[in-house]
Parts: C-alpha cells; sequence; structure tokens
C-alpha cells in the first residue's frame, strides 16, 4: 500500500541526499585521506547497524565467509563511488553506478539460468549507448576537468566492477543463508572498515616523512577537518539507511518494480541536486544519455512488470 511505496521514496530521497554529500566533501575540502574518511563511513555502518539489530553475533559459517566476500567488494563500493561523486557530476555518476544492473542481469542469465528476453537484451544495449554518451567529453572547460577526466573515468569503472560485485555476492547470500542477513551486514561493515582503517595507517606511515612540512598546514585545517567529519557521519548514516531500506523493499516488492523506480528516481534526484545545488551543466548529449539510462532501467525491468 501507501506505505510501502513511501519506503521506495524514502530510499530514494537517502540515497540522492548520500550523493549530495559526497559531492559536497570535493567543493569543501581539497585535501583529506580518502581511505579513512571512507573508514569512517562504514564505521557508522556498524555503529548503525548495532543499534538497529542490538547486538552481534555470527550464526553460521556462512555468515563469516559471505560477510568477508562482501565485506571485502563493499570495501571497494563505499570508496569508489564516494571518489567518483567528489570528482565528477552527480547525475551521470549515479546512472554509472545502476548501470552495473546490466552485469547482474547477465550473470544472473548465465549462472542462475534466469530468462533473458529481447527487453532485457534491448535494455543492456541502451545502457552500454547511455554510458558512451555520458562518457563523451564536452566543450565547457567545468566538464572537461570533471566528467572528461581519466581519473573520474577509472573511478567510475571501479565503482562500476565493485557495485555489480555485490550484487552478486548478495545474491548468492540470500541463496545460502538469507535468515542471517542482518548479521552478516554487520560483520561485512566491520570487514570493510578494517580493510579502510589499515590502508589508511599504512598510507601514513609512508608518507610519515613528508610529516614536517605538513604540521603547519594541517593545523590551519582544524575546520576543514571538522567539515569532514560531519561529511562521514552524515554520508554513513543515510548509505546505511538507503542500504537497509533496499534490503527490505527488495524482499517485499516486486524487483520489475523497486529497481527500476529506485535506479531512476536515484538517477534523477542526483541530476536535479546537482543542477540547482552545483550549477552543474551537462552537455545536451550527456543529459540524452541519462534519458536514455532511465528507458533502459525501466525496459529491463520488462516496464514495471507489464510485458
Amino acid at each position: 500500500g501507501v506505505f510501502m511505496y513511501s519506503l521506495v521514496v524514502a530510499a530514494i530521497v537517502c540515497a540522492t541526499i548520500n550523493n549530495f554529500f559526497l559531492h559536497l566533501l570535493s567543493n569543501k575540502v581539497r585535501r583529506y585521506n580518502p581511505y579513512l574518511f571512507n573508514g569512517a563511513i562504514t564505521l557508522v555502518w556498524v555503529v548503525c547497524l548495532l543499534i538497529y539489530n542490538g547486538g552481534f553475533g555470527i550464526s553460521t559459517r556462512e555468515t563469516a565467509i559471505f560477510g568477508c566476500l562482501y565485506g571485502l567488494t563493499l570495501t571497494g563500493f563505499i570508496f569508489f563511488k564516494s571518489m567518483a561523486m567528489a570528482t565528477g557530476s552527480l547525475a551521470l555518476t549515479a546512472l554509472i553506478g545502476c548501470g552495473s544492473f546490466v552485469v547482474t542481469t547477465i550473470f544472473n542469465a548465465v549462472y542462475w539460468h534466469e530468462q533473458i528476453g529481447a527487453f532485457e537484451i534491448i535494455g543492456i544495449i541502451l545502457m552500454l549507448i547511455a554510458v558512451l554518451m555520458i562518457n563523451r567529453s564536452s566543450d565547457t572547460d567545468t566538464e572537461k576537468k570533471d566528467n572528461g577526466s581519466f581519473r573520474w573515468k577509472l573511478y567510475c569503472a571501479m565503482f562500476f566492477i565493485f557495485s555489480a560485485a555485490t550484487g552478486i555476492i548478495f545474491r548468492f547470500h540470500q541463496t545460502a543463508d538469507k535468515a542471517h542477513t542482518d548479521e552478516m551486514m554487520i560483520f561485512s561493515a566491520i570487514v570493510a572498515t578494517l580493510m579502510l582503517c589499515l590502508i589508511a595507517a599504512i598510507r601514513a606511515v609512508m608518507a610519515k616523512k613528508d610529516e614536517g612540512t605538513c604540521r603547519q598546514s594541517e593545523k590551519a585545517d582544524k575546520k576543514a577537518k571538522l567539515i569532514l567529519c560531519a561529511i562521514a557521519v552524515a554520508g554513513g548514516i543515510f548509505s546505511c539507511v538507503y542500504n537497509r531500506l533496499n534490503i527490505y523493499n527488495s524482499g517485499v516488492l516486486p524487483s520489475t518494480f523497486f529497481f527500476p523506480v529506485f535506479n531512476g528516481g536515484v538517477v534523477i534526484g542526483s541530476l536535479l541536486v546537482g543542477i540547482f545545488f552545483f550549477k552543474e551543466k551537462p552537455s545536451k548529449i550527456q543529459l540524452l544519455g541519462v534519458c536514455l539510462g532511465c528507458l533502459a532501467i525501466v525496459t529491463l525491468s520488462r516496464f514495471f512488470g507489464l510485458f
């Protein structure tokens, strides 16, 4: 009923706000440790999930195995998503992440023998064309710097890969040990936090020899550090909430309705946020790519299950 659809809207709003905070990062803080920042986000996940579940325990071997696997992919997903969002357009990055739906569709057809027909094939082709259009550099200096840069494209490529990997591993877990999803999610968030903090520590040790030259600038950046912490906490809360909502919604709503509405809603929401809050100016080709990508998502769903 209305309550179920309101949860879908809530998930879209939380995901869009999360994207807003990740993009705000590049506007407010120029230099920061991305590993420590994303480790703080996953730590917020751990706290939120512990509060939500009222504790933590590992009941099955599958919980530990999939917790480690999902935690490793979650590490890459959160890290590369935040880096892509911080260096490029909100809507374009969001659509590329949603495009990983193509990979999971193909994998499900090959491994799980799910039916793939004309609508899926057309949707996949449309999404690939949309991604190519989005990655086309425009003539404006801003977009050459952001959207046409090799760094942004690399982050988006890794975001795409890890986004697909999280979906595939989560499907395996749901098949093997669905009853302990909450335990697995907490354990995976702990694994991701430890991984990101370990990388941050290694990076800090390697950069220690430059500490003397950086001390003065670091003291001057107390305001930036406060902003960084606030964004990490906000981003962690909103990303955790929309992730939990998605897990719940995908279990009670038809996938042909939920996934296209959520993915399309996040892309459109991110586009509006980018234009009105960050004054982004995607080219006509890129806007057409966003529209084509939304059409691809709807087509992959067989037009919300009508066909």
